[in-house]
């Protein structure tokens, strides 16, 4: 995984910093797979034997990109508060 920040950088990131990058990392991918299942669906739209064919989408060419973002934040799970307390006890002991 590429964020675009040399190993210097990588380590002075907060954890919020690295999740926002990795985000933008996912999301960035997504977008590109978008545009190649569109490219792909198009030229196979465009070349169909028969009208009756099915029109081929980019969800059923990958069927990730179906759910929404805004759905896939919904299914995330959110931390107990017994995993945040565990996370800053951590950050603690990492600052002493």
């Amino acid at each position: 995984m590429n964020l675009g920040i040399g190993s210097q950088e990588f380590g002075r990131l907060s954890t919020a910093e690295f999740h926002a990058l990795e985000r933008a990392y996912r999301d960035r991918h997504n977008h590109d797979d978008w545009r190649t299942a569109m490219i792909v669906c198009t030229l196979h739209n465009l070349h169909r034997q028969k009208k009756e064919d099915p029109m081929l989408t980019p969800e059923k060419l990958m069927p990730w990109l179906a759910g929404s973002q805004a759905e896939a934040k919904k299914k995330e799970r959110r931390q107990t508060p017994d995993e945040m307390l565990l996370l800053l006890q951590v950050a603690a002991d990492q600052l002493r």
